[in-house]
């Protein structure tokens, strides 16, 4: 941190330096973030504690009674309880130390001198309980282990408990019974320690085993059943408290690094000094004692019933939330933090038992519905079934993720989606009810080039989009169910459907696009508003139900060549250059093309490992009809040989005007028009006879042959996606 900033007054950090001082260059924004960084980062001070109001906020959530009475028997429950005082201010980690000191002296009597305390960085659940079966109770160091209402909002760096216990649920999630003495928390037990120290005239931390004592006896003659155990003691899923970690970490880390950059910019940058760094998680643990700190079996079971019954009992874990870049999506849609930070709601997971159960959970989306029983998708649906049953689920994690691909949806651009399945809870730790959801980002043109990136619950997006028409619709008719190019392990598959209320709206949609290269400007979109896709939304949409920060990422080419690349099995080695007509494209470049360029690479390079589409593109550029023959604007007919045999769907690119079907109905870009349609003749105007022709047909099997695609019903080379 810069010396000379830190030592400012709370008051002064709110105010932006004097320009007199620092030149023109730098502006309120900056060193606002900078203070707001200071603020949550910098080292406590009495100041510190003064300039944070504390509010009293509402109650949290207690360790219940009945849980409590499993508890109370165990020997590392009494020592804790022996040895609790609440935390001085800002002193957590210090003061967990003390308590976690005097637990495992009062396990281990005979151990002959004062425990030796040491520490594991960056640990994760498995540490953890590996550590508490070894040495005991184990004190944890996270950021984000404090919801706002309990001085998440004031507390800074991270949050020390003290970790007793742990064991899983049936998903394998890892639960830890700790010791928390947060001088923040509100409940019945703290607001009569609050008073007693008052009366005292001591600090809350001084209070010692007397007076907790003394506040038990109060509490049960006002009829209150609240002890020194069910005050200090949590429940908490150590998985998501994990992931809350690292979300926060996240979270400031795309803050700070842009916000660095300002600084540099500003000249308030200095290498000698860190911008606010942030702080690893820490496990600490009595090196030289041995301790089992296993949780007996039957103790182990009445946990798990009790938070069965009542999951509302195990303390939610709320990641800090910070100043952070435009582009994150909590701050751009505050709504997705809460699906986050919510619990999942899915049951134990087991594929589908065969392949009709698998298609009917997909027959719930209607784009769907009507391609599942056609002969042609039988065996890829076999296929699909069978790697859903080969997928290996690790440890709480609770279904897949279908990563969809549709080859050809906009035009020629190719679209991607994914579905999620899991199944409801059922009884007895039962697997419920097949379960589906998807989230799917549709490209709508508003006027021009420009296009908005809206979300919607399903493919059927007829009723809302341009024309009447929705694009996965068509792509569907055209060359049928999409690839599926991966099956993905789900933490928690469900959080998809209520991701999808929360994204959904023309009210949360973002100027659609990889770069603003590709268009002039954002539209309505304020300035702050990122661009984005439907790579981008699938890659967010994974990221946050597998319990990981949304990071956002440019389109292209990075987003590709990283996780969505992974995603959709795309390999990285196939996708250096691209040709479109007779130029070869960096594929490094394609923030730099314009958007008809890209649009043309873009399925060219996205499909590249995944099954190719039974579609072929083509041309066809009839000679002008000499005009005596004809009269100016009349009729003229495609011929017959334009198509193949065996073709079953067409689609114009840019259609002539005026070309309609036999029946009168006009042909337009980006719809799908079966051959029993189109056999019956396709007419247009002979003053455009002469205008080229490009269109694609689906129902042509092209696999590549020699480097060139090969037309196995023609024996003809083409240009194939």
């Amino acid at each position: 941190m810069f010396p000379t900033i830190t030592r400012l007054a709370p008051t002064a950090l709110c105010q932006p330096p004097n320009q007199h001082h620092v030149g023109s260059t730098i502006n309120r924004t900056v060193a606002r973030g900078y203070a707001r960084a200071l603020q949550q980062f910098a080292t406590p001070s009495p100041s510190r504690g003064r300039f944070f109001p504390l509010q009293k906020p509402p109650q949290r959530g207690l360790v219940s009674p009945a849980i409590m009475a499993t508890l109370k028997s165990l020997p590392a429950t009494k020592a804790a309880c022996n040895s609790f005082s609440f935390n001085r201010e800002h002193m957590a980690q210090t003061d967990t130390g003390n308590l976690q000191r005097s637990v495992v002296a009062k396990l281990v009597p005979e151990a002959p001198m004062r425990p030796t305390l040491a520490t594991h960085s960056d640990p994760d659940a498995n540490t953890i309980e590996t550590l508490i079966a070894r040495h005991g109770p184990v004190s944890l160091s996270l950021l984000g282990m404090l919801p706002a209402h309990e001085g998440g909002s004031i507390v800074p760096r991270r949050h020390t408990v003290l970790v007793l216990h742990t064991f899983r649920d049936e998903y394998g999630c890892c639960f830890a019974v700790v010791v928390d003495g947060n001088p923040h928390a509100r409940n019945a037990f703290k607001d009569a320690a609050e008073e007693m120290a008052q009366r005292l005239g001591k600090p809350l931390h001084e209070l010692g085993q007397p007076e907790m004592a003394a506040i038990e006896r109060k509490l049960a003659m006002r009829g209150e059943r609240m002890g020194t155990g069910e005050a200090i003691h949590d429940l908490i899923n150590l998985d998501r408290a994990f992931e809350a970690h690292e979300a926060t970490a996240t979270s400031y880390r795309h803050f700070l690094e842009p916000l660095r950059e300002d600084l540099e910019k500003s000249g308030l940058f200095d290498d000698d000094n860190n911008v606010a760094a942030m702080t690893s998680a820490q496990a600490t643990y009595a090196r030289d004692v041995r301790i089992d700190g296993a949780l007996p079996r039957e103790t182990e079971n009445a946990l798990r019933a009790q938070i069965k019954l009542h999951p509302e009992y195990v303390k939610p874990f709320v990641p800090l939330q910070s100043p952070v870049a435009s582009p994150d999506l909590f701050e751009q849609i505050p709504a997705v933090r809460d699906v986050f930070n919510a619990p999942s709601i899915a049951g134990r997971w087991a594929p589908p038992a065969t392949t009709e159960e698998l298609k009917n959970v997909l027959r719930q989306e209607p784009t769907l519905a009507g391609a599942i029983d056609a002969p042609e998708n039988q065996d890829r649906l076999a296929q699909l079934h069978q790697a859903i049953s080969n997928t290996v689920l690790p440890p709480n994690h609770r279904g897949v993720s279908l990563q969809l691909q549709f080859p050809v949806t906009y035009g020629h651009v190719a679209h991607i989606a994914p579905i999620n399945l899991w199944r409801e809870m059922g009884p007895d730790d039962a697997s419920g009810k097949l379960q589906m959801g998807l989230l799917h980002q549709e490209a709508t043109p508003i006027s021009g080039k420009l296009w908005e990136g809206e979300v919607h619950p399903t493919f059927d997006t007829s009723a809302v989009y341009p024309g009447g028409s929705a694009p996965i619709m068509e792509s569907i008719k055209f060359t049928g169910l999409p690839n599926v190019t991966t099956v993905l392990p789900c933490k928690y598959p469900d959080k998809i459907v209520p991701l999808t209320r929360a994204m959904a709206g023309r009210d949360k949609a973002y100027p659609y696009g990889g770069t603003p290269l590709w268009h002039g400007d954002k539209g309505r979109f304020p300035p702050d508003r990122p661009f984005n896709s439907c790579s981008n939304t699938s890659y967010e949409v994974h990221m946050i139900c597998n319990g990981k920060y949304p990071t956002y990422q440019s389109t292209l080419p990075e987003l590709w060549r990283g996780k969505i690349g992974e995603l959709y099995n795309v390999d990285q080695s196939k996708i250096q250059t691209c040709t479109v007509g007779n130029t070869e494209y960096r594929v490094e470049d394609m923030l730099h093309l314009p958007f008809d360029i890209v649009g043309a690479m873009w399925p060219k390079v996205t499909i590249h490992s995944a099954t190719l589409p039974s579609a072929v593109s083509c041309t066809f550029a009839p000679e002008h009809p000499a005009p005596t023959p004809l009269e100016v604007g009349g009729n003229l007919r495609l011929p017959d040989s334009v198509f193949p045999k065996h073709f079953h769907a067409a689609r114009f690119i840019n259609p002539v005007k005026d070309m309609r079907l036999a029946d009168g109905t006009p042909i337009r870009n980006g719809i799908t028009y079966f051959a029993e349609a189109l056999r019956q003749g396709i007419f247009y105007s002979n003053d455009r006879a002469g205008k080229k022709l490009d269109f694609w047909l689906s129902g042509v099997v092209t696999p590549a042959q020699d480097g060139a695609a090969h037309d196995r019903l023609t024996g003809d080379k083409g240009s194939v996606v």
